[in-house]
């Protein structure tokens, strides 16, 4: 559980909400899946971003797939960099980002709780003396870019998908969604884009904290 940010109180928001899914499903058998196209998204491009991260930093580590577990916390960390003699010198852990404003914005905000003591849960569970959380931002996938096209036509009630409005829509939800197309040309009336760049950005280095874990 997570302390309150609220004086007085004397465990935080998340924990009571945790605990209210647990009632919840106990007394009443009902239960939430949790899904979101961010959370699409960061599961579809998961690779890519791993591949992003493996190419700036120069590592070769493979997706961890082991889950670990103790009696308290159980997980699957992303990465395990490990030192020669198979230790685990610190644990990256892989955000994809869901646009360019998302991406920036983490620029500007402190790490979160959940972050927090999610990086120190991987720790304990593997040894490492850190973590490190990675902010990468892959183009959308052509699945969920037709989603947002296909909700868009339904906000507009755009019946006729060839109307100038709806296709203009379209173009700056290609625009938003897809990130390395920072140079555009028209050849013969068709876009072509042209890749220019990737984006990451090493965020934040978490030391563990050995007073609590």
């Amino acid at each position: 559980m997570t302390k309150s940010r609220t004086k007085g109180e004397a465990i935080s928001a998340t924990a009571k909400g945790e605990l209210l899914k647990l009632f919840l499903y106990h007394q009443y058998k009902r239960s939430e899946d949790i899904t979101s196209k961010y959370i699409d998204k960061g599961i579809a491009v998961e690779n890519d971003a791993i591949d992003i991260w493996r190419r700036h930093t120069g590592h070769i580590v493979f997706k961890n797939e082991t889950r670990f577990r103790n009696d308290y916390v159980t997980g699957i960390p992303d990465l395990l960099v490990k030192n020669a003699d198979d230790t685990v010198a610190f644990v990256p852990d892989i955000k994809s980002s869901w646009s360019l404003h998302t991406f920036y914005n983490s620029m500007l905000d402190e790490i979160s709780s959940d972050y927090y003591w999610q990086g120190q849960a991987y720790c304990w569970l593997v040894g490492a003396p850190y973590a490190v959380f990675v902010f990468v931002l892959c183009n959308t996938t052509s699945t969920l870019l037709d989603d947002e096209k296909h909700k868009a036509a339904w906000r507009m009630g755009a019946i006729d998908t060839e109307s100038p409005e709806y296709i203009e829509k379209c173009k700056q939800i290609e625009r938003n969604m897809i990130f390395d197309m920072d140079i555009i040309q028209l050849m013969n009336g068709n876009t072509i884009y042209l890749l220019k760049k990737e984006y990451m950005k090493r965020w934040c280095g978490l030391n563990r904290n050995q007073s609590m874990i």
